[in-house]
């Protein structure tokens, strides 16, 4: 505050003019200053949450299509029933083929998914999480255009939960639609508002905007969700440091290194921000759990990783 005083002597010696241009440079002052705690504040508030106990990503449990999500936000992916539960549900051939194409899409096979899924409709239709998974695979193969066609069709079917929304925004975001993108993801959340990765992905359209602010605050929600969540550490440091505060920026980066464990970021995502860190430059690319930001020619630009522990339910 001191240096704010001596301005105003300043202007108020070099006559009424000056002085009101100084009191519009202090204004002006005041504010980027109020903007700098707001950011730190968040920061702090992220950074500062005691680490949970690490635990490798385990397999997922069963759970069925739902409106609903576990407290901490993490929701577990969909297990494939095991045989005594297909023969005491009385599974149709529609569901083993459906069975067959969750165990390809959790091995990451997704051409075999594929196939199997259409087996499923093949012989039945309507089966709602075949059609689900349809456009869900084609998500993670990377072919956005196909699954937001498909995904359209089961969002307006009228019996979809959020689970569709989110991965039709997740589409549109691939195929750099953002606001269509931000469209599905907000009826996502408001069918449920308790799934971290959903808050995640409405942040990145944010940082998609360079609405940075307003992208930090949709992370502070998600960290409340999902404490120390590595993906929230990651696009934390990205708009941090897209806001110019380097050093708080290098805290989330590093923060982020000690919580990403092998599974829930790729390599090249870990050696891109190792070597950000080390010679200083400027990474421009966020990342998110199940999408590839679209690039803005930066140096950092991960590869697209579904582990099961950051993927909401399917």
């Amino acid at each position: 505050m001191r240096s704010l005083n001596v301005i105003v002597v300043v202007g108020l010696l070099s006559g009424p003019a000056q002085a009101e241009s100084v009191l519009e440079s202090i204004s002006t002052l005041k504010d980027a200053v109020q903007q700098q705690m707001a950011v730190e504040e968040t920061l702090e508030k992220i950074l500062d949450i005691q680490p949970s106990a690490h635990t490798e990503p385990q397999d997922a449990t069963p759970r069925a299509e739902t409106d609903t999500a576990p407290s901490s936000g993490f929701v577990p992916d969909q297990a494939v029933p095991t045989h005594f539960e297909l023969i005491a549900k009385g599974p149709t051939a529609a569901d083993e083929a459906y069975a067959e194409a969750r165990k390809a899409e959790q091995d990451r096979d997704y051409a075999l998914a594929l196939e199997k899924v259409g087996q499923a409709l093949a012989i039945e239709p309507k089966h709602e999480q075949a059609r689900l998974a349809e456009g869900r695979v084609l998500v993670k193969a990377g072919e956005p255009e196909k699954a937001a066609e498909l995904l359209n069709e089961v969002v307006q079917s009228g019996r979809s939960g959020w689970q569709a929304w989110y991965w039709l925004g997740t589409a549109y975001l691939l195929d750099r639609e953002v606001d269509r993108a931000a469209a599905a993801l907000d009826e996502a959340l408001r069918r449920n508002g308790e799934v971290a990765e959903v808050w995640i992905h409405r942040a990145l359209i944010e940082q998609q905007r360079d609405e940075h602010r307003t992208a930090l605050q949709l992370l502070e929600i998600a960290n409340e969700l999902a404490p120390n969540h590595p993906l929230v550490l990651l696009n934390l440091a990205y708009s941090t440091e897209a806001l110019g505060y380097q050093d708080a920026a290098n805290r989330a980066y590093r923060r982020f290194l000690s919580r990403a464990h092998r599974g829930q970021v790729d390599n090249v995502t870990r050696f891109a921000i190792i070597r950000h860190l080390s010679d200083g430059e400027v990474v421009n690319s966020p990342s998110v759990g199940g999408a590839k930001a679209p690039s803005k020619g930066s140096t950092l630009d991960p590869q697209i990783q579904y582990p099961a522990r950051l993927e909401p339910a399917s």
